[in-house]
């Protein structure tokens, strides 16, 4: 037991004495004083982003701020709602005044979801006829929500009387690739191979890329199979 006591204080004064001595190492360690350059001094300043443009904000072409046209708008609507038969009278007596009457366009779909037998035969007549592209274009869309089931015989016929208004042929386009029609695939092929605009042609080929049907890629098929020929 004595010897055992010997041996931990030996140890313990051992242990002492080295924390002590590199206690004392430590605190002789040199201290260098480092002059680091100023680095962000040497960073040129960066120029402040210039503010983007801000972006065009989408409006319908037949929006207004007109408020008093808006209270108009908002009686049409109405009134579809409540009396459509009512409604699409007063709108086909506003149209042989205006054929781009605000009133009645800015309520195309809702003319089209009113359930009313008037409804289809007054888009078709504004599609086929008013003196407002935007109009016809407008008419177009309400016409493939409409869910008649005469609706792409009658777009068929809309873009055949459109033959010299593009912009109302490729409105007809993305409703007939729309459409759930099992022939809208054939009518879609017949326009992209003969349609005498190029934009119209590719307007109708990617609608048939849109398409899920097997004829769909037939005719796309069909379409690589011939050479291109310069076309307008």
């Amino acid at each position: 037991m004595k010897r055992a006591h010997i041996v931990r204080w030996t140890v313990g004064l051992f242990l002492i004495t080295a924390t002590a001595s590199a206690g004392a190492q430590i605190r002789t360690v040199p201290q260098f004083d480092f002059d680091f350059p100023d680095f962000e001094a040497m960073i040129p300043p960066i120029p402040p982003i210039p503010k983007l443009p801000p972006r065009p904000f989408f409006q319908s072409p037949f929006a207004t701020n007109d408020p008093e046209l808006r209270v108009q708008q908002e009686a049409f609507r109405a009134l579809l709602r409540n009396n459509p038969e009512r409604a699409l009278d007063l709108a086909a007596e506003r149209l042989k005044s205006d054929p781009a009457d605000p009133v009645v366009v800015a309520n195309l779909s809702t003319i089209a979801n009113s359930g009313s037998s008037k409804a289809f035969p007054l888009l078709v007549s504004i599609a086929k006829s008013s003196a407002s592209a935007d109009a016809r274009r407008q008419a177009v869309m309400a016409i493939s929500r409409a869910g008649n089931k005469d609706a792409l015989a009658t777009l068929e016929d809309i873009y055949n009387s459109s033959s010299s208004n593009v912009e109302v042929k490729r409105a007809v386009i993305s409703a007939i690739g729309r459409s759930n029609d099992s022939r809208a695939v054939s009518v879609l092929a017949k326009i992209a191979k003969s349609d005498s605009d190029s934009s119209v042609r590719q307007q109708a080929v990617q609608q048939l890329g849109n398409r899920k049907e097997p004829e769909a890629m037939k005719a796309l098929e069909d379409l690589l199979s011939s050479p291109a020929k310069p076309r307008g």
